[in-house]
């Protein structure tokens, strides 16, 4: 306190003390500011730590001894005694208060401290328990793929959801040339289909995204008769709901979940189609002259003169190789009446091109003309709504080819005649082909960019 005192004196005499003459004023100044603010700091540091002491001795004054029968004597609160380390440690050594009364604390130790503890746990209401527990946040916290339930997670990981397995269909199907991804987006839906017949995964539901990705990848592997089959059960499924045989919500989700409404789109038509155009066309002749002369890969290189294919077998394989056209025109026959679907140019195209490279020109010819109209308006003009189920480019460029590969050029000049006057135009390739056609006089070769012929190479390596 003397000190304190005597610091006060001097920084009271350096404030109240005549100011200095001006030559030594700038020498005088800083020395003065630097005193005052040591005084004006530990001033407060002692107001400080005085009323902190003041504040403690008046918190622990009010500890009474707690008895418990469950606590053993030396394990009481003591309030009289000194703590060991107070023996050990000086008297107020910061010399703040000028008195001996350090703070008082519990003579206890851990078992007072963990009983106490444990004590004030079982005051734990159980609805405050029961609150904590609904307001617990899910384990899993991933992408919109992925399920965010998953019991049993230290031992697999967590399933997809429907978003999951329909992002995974398309990313391996809409890959070119690929068909192994093709094949494994076919698998994921196998996986999905027994997913939804599980009773444990209520909420997989296949929905039209689904059946259409498993449609295409039939489409380009030429797997006509899976395609058939999703079709079919599509169809069925569309059928029941408008029989009010399936619920608008699922009963197995217990109401919160609607059902997603299945039904046949054009796309799921248009992949059938391609899917039984690519099997016709897989079937090819030079596979199965391979096989009647029994023929490997390596030979069939080498400089071979082909031998003459037997009639019994070019009528075999015609006829096998008519089968999925025939199930495509049927399905295409059909589809105004049952799904409300138009015929449009770009359904109908494929089916009679392949038809007509198998030497059906005059089916062919009746496809387009009865499943498609004339066009009233051309490509520039404004476009009329009765085009709608109207032939395209495509369509009259296919009459015109079965036209002259027949020889009957006065039907060639007859179709050509009326492309013109529905405002369309024939192309160089389609001069060029028919130019060739012309000269050959036989059916046109298989006509396509190199990338769908490296495909074909692909998928017959691949088989």
């Amino acid at each position: 306190m003397e000190s304190t005192t005597r610091l006060h004196d001097i920084s009271s005499h350096l404030l109240h003390r005549k100011r200095p003459r001006a030559s030594n004023a700038k020498s005088f100044r800083p020395a003065l500011v630097i005193v005052a603010l040591v005084s004006t700091v530990f001033l407060c540091t002692e107001a400080f730590v005085s009323t902190y002491s003041r504040r403690m001795n008046r918190h622990w004054s009010g500890i009474e001894l707690l008895r418990d029968p469950e606590i053993p004597d030396g394990e009481q609160v003591n309030t009289t005694n000194k703590h060991p380390m107070e023996q050990m440690q000086p008297d107020d050594p910061f010399q703040a208060t000028g008195q001996e009364e350090l703070v008082r604390t519990l003579a206890g130790g851990p078992a007072l401290i963990f009983e106490m503890a444990r004590k004030s746990m079982l005051f734990v209401r159980e609805a405050d328990v029961i609150a904590t527990a609904d307001k617990m946040e899910k384990r899993w916290r991933p992408y919109s793929g992925v399920s965010d339930s998953n019991p049993s997670f230290r031992t697999q990981a967590p399933a997809m959801n429907n978003q999951g397995f329909s992002k995974s269909i398309w990313r391996n199907v809409r890959k070119r040339n690929k068909p192994s991804l093709w094949r494994h987006a076919l698998r994921t839906y196998d996986r999905m289909t027994i997913l939804e017949k599980d009773p444990n995964f209520p909420n997989i539901q296949r929905s039209n995204t689904h059946h259409e990705g498993a449609m295409l990848a039939c489409a380009k592997l030429g797997l006509w008769q899976r395609a058939l089959e999703i079709y079919h059960y599509v169809y069925q499924q569309e059928m029941d709901a408008a029989a009010g045989q399936i619920p608008r919500s699922s009963s197995r989700s217990n109401g919160t979940r609607r059902r997603a409404r299945v039904h046949v789109t054009d796309d799921m038509v248009l992949s059938l189609v391609k899917a039984c155009v690519r099997a016709s066309r897989n079937r090819s002749k030079l596979k199965s002259n391979k096989k009647s002369r029994g023929v490997s890969d390596e030979e069939s290189q080498e400089d071979v003169d082909p031998a003459p294919i037997p009639p019994e077998i070019e009528l075999r394989e015609a006829i096998l190789r008519r089968i999925p056209l025939d199930t495509a025109y049927e399905i295409l026959a059909t589809l105004p009446e049952e799904h409300e679907i138009p015929l449009m140019a770009y359904l109908v195209n494929p089916l009679a091109a392949a038809y007509q490279s198998l030497g059906y020109v005059q089916q062919a010819r009746d496809i387009l003309h009865t499943m498609l109209s004339n066009r009233t308006a051309g490509e520039d003009e404004i476009f009329n709504v009765h085009d709608l189920h109207a032939k395209d480019k495509g369509s009259y460029s296919l009459l015109v080819q079965g036209s002259v590969v027949t020889g009957d050029w006065g039907s060639a000049v007859e179709a050509l005649g009326d492309m013109t006057k529905a405002g369309l135009y024939p192309s160089s390739r389609h001069c060029n082909l028919w130019s060739e056609i012309s000269e050959r006089q036989t059916r046109p070769r298989a006509v396509g960019s190199w990338k769908k012929k490296r495909d074909d190479i692909w998928m017959d390596s691949v088989r």
